[in-house]
């Protein structure tokens, strides 16, 4: 059934919709012609980039509407900054910080010293490493860095709130009238503990997951403490407006909810001032965990000292990151009197997922400012359809909210790992490690191949129209109604019964899951040619089930190896692979190219395709409703083995064999080369006269018919054979000429021009034919006369052999159709003609051989 909607998708797109499939072609060929003449961009033979990325997509498509949600959130109109802030991310490096001077304010460029986004390209002569790293990789590294890490309150915090310590040592200044009061509940509500134990205040539990979902409004700070959290007798419970004024972060003193709500440019909460739910919007987070507590306002009458005070109190520069060892601990909540009642202490009544990080490898440290960078180019509203598939939209056989954060950031993960050079990781090997031991060894690395060299061709891309036009792709797909079919005919495979109709997107989703599910591969024993259920990784590892994109992933492959094996062997001639490439990219541009590349415009070049692809494809439609009937489309043995069966019978075969061996005696002569071109060139234009394209094109479905029947035409090959045998010379010197040598010289004999030594004066006198006349005569005899009203009719050609037809009867004048007898009657003429040495053939060669002996 998938086979089927795809191509009933297919159709009703292309017919319907022409000009945007001219789009996403054109611009796909635009992006090939920019690889193409990318010199930077490489990856090792072995890398497992596309491998791990193919593990990634199954785990999304396996997840319930996950697959159909990011399809559509491409065509968000929110997404459509993604394609300048991505190329800007891939192209620069400038260090994207918060203004001293304005913490709350739009983010700060120290590297242009002024509020400008990035500008400063990557230096690509030297390692990617510390400050000459692409935005791209500090934000994989950051995402990556983050990911399984639990953030919590340190050891001995303080939790200050408008300048009156909530717990600790401090002196309570004059301010507020209930100040005596908020002192004797303290005092009532903790005794005489005078600080926080690690993670009393807050835990946040894995920190990549938070900062995805705090750029949807699904973050949501939970404070432990049930003072904090709730107050006593209605002193001291926590608000937005108190989190904000106590820390700075997203307060402004003359309006409490100007940095508040949903516009994410603002670094407040998605929740305003007087609210007891704290939902932190990314630009606070950023404040929060890289502000920079050693140097930023350290003492008291400083700018940002107040935030300076309450983040160094509250929890420090300790943030960790995953490359560093765990450090699991004891709850502090479990069974405590002031935070017992706390609704995120685990079953085993430990704190997951703290860290223990050697010096350099905390997160401010590690990947200090990365995520302002965030902040600019529009990047959080255009993320955010994206972000929301995974986070928040609902998981359509639940109901529930979907959460599969881990799957973006696996993906991150997964770039991260790859994204890195060798020359980076010997500069900055820290940056290269995946995981440390206690000691701060690296037990796990990067795999040091060099992604990242490809991102001058991929800010090129996403600069283009490539991403634009795949937002307008998923527009128009959204739009489409695809009939599907809920019953066949067993015989003809004819739809009998119409099924519900459904939208492209669904038809896209499930076609991306027949190519890449492993279950769904498995449910129908999928195996490949030689009946292997397995499936070769890029590294020599193996997957457990081979599906339909890595079995074109291996025949991608294994071409390669063979050219490559070819070269090996044929050092005279190492390019051959390129000049199948070549010859391939010509093809595509040929029957697939557009005017227009690159604009919204485009449109194919050859007007009649939008209307012949919807014909074959119900063409193939047709032919696979035929070998494959019944419901519901069950193992088709034509599709799964005839079909490949009859491939390798043909190829197999001596036609195919030579006519191959033909084709690379032809590629290796250059000059044979040319002229096939040229005589190509003719029969395949249509503006060629004589009807060249449609002779030739029906010439060569009656050739294809015939590329199998061995059995009659080996026969003919070796007549062939013997006419194609080369001149001999005896042992008494006399020389017996091949057919085709002899014909060739007589036809260069006839067709050659002669001239003076040494000079471009031909001499006429010395030529067989100088007025061309073969050739006049020779094109008249294959070009149609006209009757009276000036229609063509039949060539010369065709009367001179109808009239050597009609003489060679039995009966000549005979009218209709020629019998047996006659054709008997006319071979044997023939044959008389090729072999009588008096009035055949060989008189002839006499006559021509006595013409040209000078």
């Amino acid at each position: 059934p998938t086979t089927d909607d795809t191509l009933t998708f297919a159709k009703t797109l292309v017919a319907q919709n022409p000009g945007i499939v001219a789009r996403m072609v054109g611009d796909g060929l635009y992006s090939k012609s920019l690889a193409d003449a990318d010199t930077m961009g490489k990856l090792p033979d072995t890398s497992t980039l596309w491998d791990e990325m193919i593990d990634v997509t199954i785990q999304i498509e396996q997840e319930p509407g996950l697959l159909e949600d990011v399809l559509r959130a491409f065509g968000e109109d929110a997404s459509l900054p993604l394609s300048q802030s991505f190329s800007a991310y891939m192209e620069n490096l400038d260090h994207i910080s918060y203004d001293r001077n304005n913490l709350n304010g739009p983010a700060f460029n120290e590297t242009t010293n002024d509020g400008s986004p990035p500008s400063k390209p990557v230096n690509r002569s030297q390692p990617d490493t510390a400050s000459n790293r692409s935005e791209m990789q500090r934000f994989l590294q950051t995402i990556f860095d983050t990911n399984g890490v639990t953030a919590c309150n340190k050891t001995g915090a303080v939790v200050h709130a408008q300048g009156l310590p909530i717990f600790g040592n401090g002196d309570i200044p004059a301010g507020p009238a209930n100040s005596v009061a908020l002192a004797l509940v303290l005092s009532t509500h903790y005794g005489s503990k005078t600080t926080f134990n690690a993670c009393e205040v807050f835990k946040i539990p894995n920190l990549a997951a938070f900062y995805l979902d705090s750029m949807v409004g699904a973050a949501s700070m939970y404070f432990r403490d049930d003072f904090i959290r709730n107050g006593l007798g209605g002193i001291g419970a926590a608000t937005v407006g108190l989190i904000e004024q106590s820390s700075g972060l997203g307060y402004d003193p003359n309006n409490a909810d100007t940095y508040n709500g949903p516009d994410l440019s603002k670094p407040g909460f998605w929740d305003l001032a007087a609210s007891s739910t704290f939902r932190p919007k990314p630009g606070w987070l950023n404040r929060l965990v890289f502000f920079d507590i050693p140097k930023d306002s350290p003492n008291p009458g400083d700018k940002n000292y107040t935030t300076n005070h309450f983040l160094a109190d509250l929890q420090g520069t300790q943030i960790g990151t995953s490359i560093c060892p765990e450090n699991v601990i004891p709850d502090p909540c479990y069974q405590s009197s002031t935070c017992g009642d706390a609704t995120d202490i685990s079953s085993d009544h430990m704190v997951h997922g703290l860290r223990s990080c050697p010096a350099g490898d905390w997160a401010f440290n590690r990947d200090q400012d990365a995520t302002f960078v965030w902040e600019d180019l529009g990047f959080y509203n255009a993320i955010t359809p994206l972000v929301s598939a995974f986070a928040v939209a609902k998981n359509p056989v639940t109901g529930n909210p979907r959460h599969r954060e881990d799957l973006f950031i696996a993906l991150m993960g997964v770039l991260h790992k790859h994204w890195q050079t060798a020359a980076g990781a010997a500069a900055n090997a820290n940056e290269c490690a995946l995981a440390v031991d206690s000691t701060g060894k690296a037990t796990k690395t990067c795999s040091q191949d060099g992604a990242d060299t490809y991102e001058p061709l991929l800010g090129q891309i996403f600069s283009s129209d490539m991403l634009t036009a795949v937002h307008d792709f998923v527009k128009v797909v959204e739009g489409l109604s695809i009939p599907t079919c809920a019953k066949a005919d067993p015989t003809t495979g004819a739809c009998t019964q119409a099924g519900p109709s459904t939208d492209g997107i669904t038809i896209l989703a499930n076609a991306t899951r027949a190519l890449v599910d492993p279950a769904q591969a498995k449910a129908v024993k999928l195996v490949d040619r030689h009946m292997n259920p397995t499936s070769r990784r890029n590294d020599g590892t193996t997957n457990p089930q081979v599906t339909p994109i890595y079995l074109v992933l291996e025949s991608l492959d294994e071409i390669d190896q063979a050219f490559a094996a070819y070269a090996q062997s044929n050092p005279n001639d190492t390019g051959r692979q390129a000049q199948w490439r070549r010859a391939r990219s010509q093809l595509v541009d040929q029957f697939l190219g557009v005017n227009g590349e690159n604009t919204k415009t485009q449109s194919f070049q050859d007007p009649s395709l939008p209307k012949i692809l919807p014909v074959l494809i119900d063409t193939l439609r047709q032919q696979i409703a035929a070998h494959c009937p019944g419901p519901p489309y069950g193992a088709c043995p034509w599709a799964r083995t005839q079909l490949t069966q009859n491939a390798a019978t043909t190829v197999g075969g001596p036609t195919f064999a030579s006519t191959l061996d033909l084709t690379e005696a032809v590629r290796t002569h250059d000059g044979a080369r040319a002229e096939l071109e040229k005589l190509l060139t003719y029969l395949l234009d249509a503006g060629s006269n004589n009807d060249a394209l449609a002779e030739f094109l029906a010439t060569a479905d009656d050739m294809i018919q015939v590329m199998r029947d061995d059995t009659n035409l080996v026969p003919l090959y070796h007549v062939l054979a013997t006419a194609a045998a080369p001149t001999t010379t005896d042992a008494t010197g006399n020389m017996q000429r091949g057919v085709v040598d002899a014909t060739t010289a007589l036809l260069a004999r006839i067709a050659g021009r002669a001239y003076l030594p040494g000079s471009n004066v031909e001499l006429c006198s010395s030529e067989i034919d100088p007025e061309g006349l073969v050739d006049i005569a020779l094109a008249n005899m294959v070009t149609p006369m006209k009757d009276a009203n000036g229609n063509p009719t039949q060539t010369p050609l065709e009367v001179f052999l109808d009239a050597i037809g009609d003489v060679n009867r039995v009966s000549p004048g005979t009218m209709g159709p020629m019998q047996g007898t006659d054709l008997a009657n006319a071979a044997n003429e023939l044959s008389e003609f090729f072999l009588d040495p008096q009035r055949g053939l060989e008189q002839y060669y006499a006559i021509v051989r006595n013409g040209t002996v000078h």
